[in-house]
């Protein structure tokens, strides 16, 4: 996983808008969201004892999910890695390596990812070569980062930001054999991970982009009930933290094209607190110019080829009033036939 380097996508809204202007996002991201940054080759290796399983890896398929819990010292287990899992990659391209905290019991989710790209193990110890790492805490979030991975077989290493934090400040306590970790990571560690107890479950997942096409990934906030459609990294991985508090990551939702001849516009409402999207030019222009919509310009692109339906739903019964977009057939079904919403066809295309 490389290093990324956020930009604010359309311009990040403020106030009632809930979205944080780039400088508050970035160190929002900075003190208690997430860190991607890339390891330099290092050989490392870990006493087994220090792996929960006896460092069994789980599989991860491609384009699915694995569930597990984290903990601290302080509770059941002083492991550094709770769960080890792996993928094997196929065809080299982007994925998207997703992460979220789904329940906090105690205190922030405060999590290390480790990528690595080989993993083996003798009678007492274990071997790995970490090429990325990503630091998590906060209040219950997601995270994801777009990376170029070549084919092969890779691990992802989780564990517990509190463990590691006292690991890291007394290695002989843990018995680690070679830091594994860069001098940022400790860094990040020491000065930003609160003196908490950490309870929780978490996701992680593999996503392969199809060819050409960038995940867009929804978004829910849970005072509005608006979900947000937004292909911004930098947006996504603000949920939950300071203007953004509101807000909760859903994954990806679909994937765009990364461009086409059909555009598809976001539009903001500051009267009713929601977002809107749509490919039509008029309604764009008709929402602008006589209803008080702001036009946020290009928010992603419509499939030429119409390999996956949008489909578009209006409910006026709610409060704000709201459009919801779905690629689920299920979903859109679910919604009419028990929510109160109204089908109003397809509204634009992913890509199949």
């Amino acid at each position: 996983m490389g290093s990324n380097r956020f930009a604010c996508f359309l311009g990040c809204e403020r106030g009632s808008h809930r979205h944080a202007p780039m400088g508050i996002a970035l160190m929002a991201l900075v003190l208690a969201a997430a860190l991607m940054v890339p390891v330099r080759a290092l050989a490392a290796t870990m006493d087994l004892e220090q792996l929960e399983k006896n460092a069994i890896a789980e599989t991860i398929q491609i384009n699915g999910w694995k569930t597990g819990s984290f903990t601290n010292a302080d509770s059941t287990t002083t492991h550094w890695f709770p769960d080890v899992y792996q993928f094997t990659v196929t065809r080299s391209g982007t994925y998207s390596i997703m992460y979220e905290t789904q329940q906090v019991y105690s205190g922030y989710s405060g999590l290390v990812l480790v990528l690595s790209d080989s993993y083996t193990k003798s009678s007492n110890q274990v071997y790995y070569n970490p090429i990325a790492w990503m630091a998590f805490v906060g209040n219950p979030m997601a995270y994801s980062s777009s990376e170029y991975l070549s084919a092969g077989t890779y691990w992802i290493l989780i564990g517990d930001a509190h463990d590691i934090y006292y690991g890291l400040e007394d290695p002989s306590k843990y018995n680690i054999d070679i830091d594994p970790y860069s001098d940022d990571i400790y860094d990040f560690l020491y000065d930003y991970t609160p003196d908490e107890s950490y309870l929780g479950t978490y996701r992680v997942g593999v996503f392969k982009h199809p060819d050409g096409a960038v995940p867009v990934y929804r978004m829910y906030n849970r005072r509005t009930s608006e979900h947000l459609y937004t292909k911004s990294l930098t947006e996504y991985n603000s949920c939950g933290q300071d203007n953004y508090a509101d807000w909760r990551g859903e994954g990806i939702a679909w994937f765009a094209p990364n461009s086409s001849k059909t555009p598809v516009y976001r539009l903001y409402n500051r009267g009713l607190l929601v977002h809107h999207y749509t490919s039509s030019k008029a309604e764009r222009d008709m929402l602008v110019n006589r209803h008080g919509w702001r036009n946020e310009g290009v928010a992603f692109y419509s499939d030429d080829a119409h390999g996956k339906p949008l489909y578009r739903l209006y409910n006026g019964h709610i409060r704000p009033s709201q459009h919801h977009y779905t690629s689920s057939a299920g979903e859109k079904n679910t919604l009419v036939s028990n929510h109160g919403w109204s089908y109003e066809g397809v509204g634009f295309y992913g890509v199949k």
